[in-house]
């Protein structure tokens, strides 16, 4: 059954948002793995997934792969923020400022998604003054 909906794109990623909404993060994951296609829809619901089902480290993982795929997909404000709610949740600080270096370095800290994250991050990790400075 999985094999007939790897092909497409936006029913695989229609099912990991559904699998990860309902708690069954392991189908979830095994239909981005068995995706043939896959975009920055599909890398963002895994992670999403991943995180928001108690699982953040293997979201970290699935940010990384996303990072080292064959096929260039950038993270947009969505996969960025997430990865900072997931650096909060973690405590990971030095994870934290590299993703807001990569955030000043690409241009996207005009998203108010990606501050809100940062301000939550800098602030919930102890740095109130940090979280002032990007407010």
């Amino acid at each position: 059954k999985i094999g007939l909906l790897s092909s497409k794109v936006e029913i695989s990623n229609a099912l990991i948002s559904a699998y990860s909404k309902h708690g069954e993060i392991a189908k979830a994951d095994l239909i981005f793995e068995r995706s043939l296609k896959k975009n920055l829809v599909s890398w963002n619901a895994i992670i999403s997934g991943l995180y928001h089902n108690g699982f953040p480290f293997k979201g970290l993982e699935k940010f990384s792969d996303l990072l080292e795929t064959e096929v260039l997909i950038l993270p947009d404000a969505y996969t960025l923020s997430t990865l900072l709610s997931i650096c909060t949740n973690t405590s990971s600080m030095l994870l934290g400022k590299q993703t807001h270096a990569y955030v000043l370095r690409h241009g996207q800290f005009k998203e108010t998604l990606i501050g809100n994250a940062l301000i939550n991050m800098y602030s919930q990790c102890g740095t109130l003054e940090k979280s002032l400075e990007v407010f």
